[in-house]
């Protein structure tokens, strides 16, 4: 068991550089962290464009078959209304005109549906790239916090003449271990 107190003189001798790592290592991991969050946001935000355009797509499709389906109901009707013998004015022009107002109002709600649909996601594309943004910025300050702060330690524990040292009579062992606070 002589060897016990060599390797504590050994550990104690690295004990700066152990402190230095450590302080480096979390400040790297403050930063992947923060390029980690960025990343999943950036992907957030992509996916809800791609949805907003597809919202709109959607939208304009819909639109244009309720366009398609209003002016076959208006011909069909239009021309039942002349093979029966009816006038298109009057009561049936009404009619008819009451059923083309209901068919472009069916047309702008599609496509006003889409239209807020999208703008919604497009919010949530933006929101999502804004927290990319500050999961970034938080990761970079923590990362300076982690570096600041183990360099502060390693300096208040071994750069103010205290730390470990090794006794130089005999066996080499730990003789003290002092912090400065």
């Amino acid at each position: 068991m002589a060897f016990l107190p060599a390797i504590g003189a050994a550990f104690a001798s690295m004990a700066p550089m152990l402190q230095t790592a450590g302080a480096v290592l979390g400040a790297g991991s403050s930063i992947l962290g923060g390029i980690a969050a960025s990343n999943a946001a950036s992907a957030t935000a992509q996916l809800k464009d791609m949805q907003a355009t597809q919202a709109q797509d959607q939208a304009a499709l819909k639109a244009s078959e309720v366009s398609r389906r209003t002016k076959q109901t208006l011909a069909a009707s239009r021309a039942g209304a002349q093979q029966n013998g009816f006038e298109l004015s009057g009561s049936v022009g009404d009619l008819l005109g009451q059923a083309e107002v209901q068919g472009n109002m069916d047309y702008l709600t599609a496509i006003y549906d889409g239209t807020s649909r999208a703008t919604g996601l497009r919010n949530e594309a933006s929101a999502a790239r804004a927290q990319g943004q500050g999961a970034m910025i938080g990761g970079l300050i923590g990362a300076g916090t982690n570096l600041f702060s183990g360099l502060a330690k390693g300096y208040q524990t071994f750069g103010s003449g205290g730390g470990a040292q090794v006794a130089t009579g005999g066996p080499l062992e730990l003789s003290s271990f002092r912090r400065s606070i």
